[in-house]
């Protein structure tokens, strides 16, 4: 990455793969705790497998994570 235009590039399509975590009033939300002590209870698998059953059931646009 060599210029501001291929780091603003990058950015947004990271935000693209992101919509599962956009925050919406009219979805359901579902947060888990990712601090230290959450993920040392194992919170990062439980965080992809909902990310993962959400995009697989095709409600990425009504659930956010």
């Amino acid at each position: 990455m060599k210029t501001l235009e291929e780091l603003m590039a990058l950015r947004d399509a990271a935000k693209a793969n992101m919509t599962t975590r956009d925050d919406s009033s009219e979805v359901i939300r579902i947060v888990v705790g990712m601090a230290t002590c959450g993920i040392a209870a194992g919170a990062r698998p439980v965080l992809s497998q909902f990310v993962e059953e959400i995009n697989n059931a095709d409600l990425s646009d009504k659930v956010t994570v």
